[in-house]
């Protein structure tokens, strides 16, 4: 089960990532934070997008990551 945080993260990677690795790369960030993708809440928000901004520095595309960050950070 995901929770509203989850789901608006993915749906930011999928585009970039896919469905898939998606999902898997938010459980891995979450992972790293020691929360599961269900218990992120707004206090994991920032500390997370900083995660999947490192995460996403592979695919080199430093506009799009940038966005993502910045979506991430001001979800509520």
């Amino acid at each position: 089960m995901t929770n509203h945080f989850s789901e608006q993260i993915e749906s930011l990677l999928t585009p970039l990532l896919g469905n898939f690795m998606a999902t898997m790369a938010v459980k891995s960030q979450c992972r790293s934070l020691g929360i599961t993708p269900e218990d992120i809440g707004a206090q994991h928000l920032e500390e997370l997008s900083g995660k999947v901004g490192q995460a996403l520095a592979i695919h080199g595309n430093k506009e799009e990551t940038d966005r993502i960050i910045r979506k991430i950070k001001s979800m509520r």
